[in-house]
């Protein structure tokens, strides 16, 4: 997309949007991505990896298809919107998926071509995205999305089997609905910030507040009989570690 937004700023060639509508087709991505994960990792968890792997590619098949034909700046955010959904899906279950299927003995080289396929990804993908402009119209970028969808799909459905958590207990309303809050605020804060400034009220009461919610988070997964996150394990090294790494990947 990024490479594509020099285009879509072009009211003749593109959709005519603004550097505001820009940032917004980026950041709309982002901010429901970074919201929805670690609640979506605890629903696929306890609903069936491979089930929330399928819905997560589907929408994010869906909503490559719908931003690549969208007719204007605002069918572009909401789309985007929707992919960050997909994608939200797609990414704690695949990691939760290459620890249930493969041996320990090569689940690290299994999450290294995970973690490479990313790192490859995130080269390859500005090249691709000028050589399609190069040669298509802008909804290209989206578009090629689609095929590799469609094949994951196809082998996932084929190839994953089924997992999920033998002893889920109850889900944790509550601390879902305040790492999704926490998450959003906080983003929200973020991006908006690093558009407009960070010298508007607006931006620190989000910030602050995202981060007092993500606070009050801990604190109640410390005190609930069935948390969606034990906060407890990271006191442990050799599960603090790894995650950090990932993390950071």
């Amino acid at each position: 997309l990024n490479v594509a937004l020099r285009t879509l700023a072009d009211p003749e060639h593109g959709l005519g949007a603004t550097q505001g509508q820009l940032e917004w087709a980026i950041n709309s991505y982002t901010l429901v991505f970074a919201g929805l994960l670690f609640s979506f990792g605890v629903l696929g968890d306890r609903f069936g990896r491979k089930r929330f792997l399928l819905i997560g590619l589907a929408l994010f098949g869906l909503a490559s298809l719908l931003s690549a034909y969208s007719q204007t700046s605002g069918q572009l955010i909401g789309a985007r919107a929707l992919m960050g959904v997909g994608g939200a899906a797609i990414m704690p279950v695949t990691l939760s998926i290459i620890s249930n299927v493969f041996d320990p003995r090569e689940r690290g080289r299994a999450i290294g071509v995970w973690a490479g396929s990313v790192g490859l990804a995130v080269a390859i993908g500005p090249i691709v995205g000028g050589a399609l402009l190069e040669n298509f119209w802008w909804g290209s970028v989206f578009l090629i999305n689609v095929p590799v969808v469609i094949v994951g799909v196809t082998l996932v459905a084929i190839m994953v089997p089924e997992s999920r958590d033998p002893r889920p207990g109850r889900i944790d309303f509550v601390g879902v609905l305040l790492s999704v809050v926490g998450l959003v605020a906080l983003t929200y804060g973020i991006i908006d910030g690093g558009e407009h400034g960070f010298g508007r009220p607006i931006v620190w009461l989000s910030i602050v507040g995202g981060l007092a919610i993500l606070f009050a988070f801990v604190m109640y997964e410390r005190r609930v009989a069935n948390p969606s996150m034990d906060v407890r394990l990271f006191k442990v090294p050799r599960f603090a570690t790894p995650v950090a790494v990932i993390g950071i990947v």
